[in-house]
């Protein structure tokens, strides 16, 4: 199945699946976000300023505070896509939230789901969505443990760095 990034005009940047690309444009353009191209010479490259495109790889972003080198859970092959990433202390998140969400349904009769993050939406089949929420609860356990390591790691790193500049070795 194809995927698509398409920029809408005063909305988030959705992310669909091609079985439900025509019904969230005519929903958006009802709404009064029409699909936009990007300025030209807004990127560095010119195809991804493109309204509607087609993608291999997408993640999301919940928002919040991060660190550096924080770690990010990769899933391969979800949906046909070559990777799916999302921040490892998103996934507990996203589960708390995702699996709450209401189905909702376009004015030509398509089920959807439809799952925010920080900069991007997510618009996705009840199966979709069940296929992801099955792959962040199966990583959940992992992710959590990843993102906590990385808290303790920086916390240590960052009492040793105010020790030395205080002289405290």
């Amino acid at each position: 199945m194809k995927f698509y990034r398409i920029l809408f005009e005063n909305a988030k940047t959705h992310f669909v699946g091609e079985t439900l690309k025509e019904p969230l444009v005519a929903e958006m353009i009802e709404r009064e976000h029409p699909p936009k191209d990007l300025p030209e010479g807004s990127l560095d490259d010119e195809d991804k300023r493109i309204a509607i495109r087609e993608v291999t790889e997408w993640g999301i972003d919940l928002g919040g505070s991060c660190l550096i080198g924080q770690p990010e859970e990769v899933i391969h092959g979800l949906w046909g896509l070559q990777k799916f990433d999302i921040w490892s202390d998103h996934v507990g998140t996203a589960l708390a939230e995702w699996t709450s969400a209401k189905l909702r349904t376009f004015a030509t009769g398509e089920p959807y789901y439809k799952f925010h993050g920080r900069w991007h939406a997510l618009v996705l089949t009840p199966d979709q969505a069940d296929e992801l929420i099955f792959w962040l609860m199966r990583i959940y356990p992992s992710a959590e443990r990843r993102a906590n390591a990385h808290v303790e790691n920086w916390k240590r790193e960052m009492a040793a760095k105010r020790a030395a500049e205080s002289g405290l070795h």
